[in-house]
């Protein structure tokens, strides 16, 4: 059953000129001795630091082994990454839902992995976030195949393009965007179970549908729907 949505008071402007962060440059080297992520792969840890609401890119990369990315925020969101381009590179890429401290870990994805490694930290453009907390039960619409689903409609206006993201607790979400025209954005699994999102979408004007639905019959469990629009390029 929907919830009433929550709008972000994130910042509709981009970050100024004189605001801006730059690129963050880390690098290390994995090796006997350093912290073990449960099931024993090691890991170097490193604050980084966002504002509420700003993109974030996270990407590491080795020539040396499997790499395995971990970013913590201080609220407890994490976003995970094992191969984003080949076994050897790793990226998350997020809207900050809280600003401070965030750490990242920069690990691999077998045990005995050491080796040199490099993490670039890319901070982007403040955005605007509207939160929709809701919750799929047995009061819910069901699709043809029994899964349960929420609709949620939004209206966007031409030329700013928009990112949809989906986190579900308890079951496998699963994220169906329909434009205005009828054009339908599909999406699983981005990075984990949990998550589903859709980035960038071409900015059709008009009001669009967002299914909020699962993968399987009969699941159930609460959710949290982002609607993510940056400023005009």
């Amino acid at each position: 059953m929907q919830r009433l949505p929550l709008l972000l008071a994130l910042a509709a402007l981009a970050v100024p000129a004189a605001l801006a962060q730059p690129v963050q440059n880390l690098s290390g080297t994995l090796a006997a001795g350093d912290p073990t992520r449960e099931g024993g792969m090691r890991y170097d840890a490193h604050a980084i630091t966002a504002r509420e609401g700003q993109m974030v890119k996270v990407r590491m990369t080795s020539d040396a082994f499997d790499t395995y990315l971990v970013v913590k925020g201080p609220n407890g969101e994490e976003h995970t990454n094992d191969d984003f381009e080949g076994t050897r590179v790793s990226q998350v890429e997020f809207v900050a839902s809280t600003g401070g401290a965030w750490t990242v870990w920069a690990s691999a994805f077998t045990g005995e992995a050491e080796g040199a490694y490099t993490v670039e930290v890319t901070p982007g453009a403040i955005a605007t976030v509207e939160l929709t907390e809701g919750r799929l039960d047995p009061r819910d619409k069901q699709l043809p195949k029994g899964e349960f689903y929420d609709l949620v409609e939004r209206a966007f206006r031409s030329g700013v393009p928009f990112t949809v993201e989906l986190k579900s607790y308890g079951f496998d979400g699963y994220l169906v965007l329909e434009s205005p025209t009828g054009k339908m954005y599909r999406n699983d699994d981005d990075g984990d179970a949990a998550t589903s999102r859709l980035r960038d979408v071409a900015p059709e004007p008009g009001t669009w549908k967002i299914y909020v639905t699962t993968t399987g019959a009969d699941a159930m469990g609460a959710y949290d729907l982002r609607v993510i629009t940056f400023p005009a390029r």
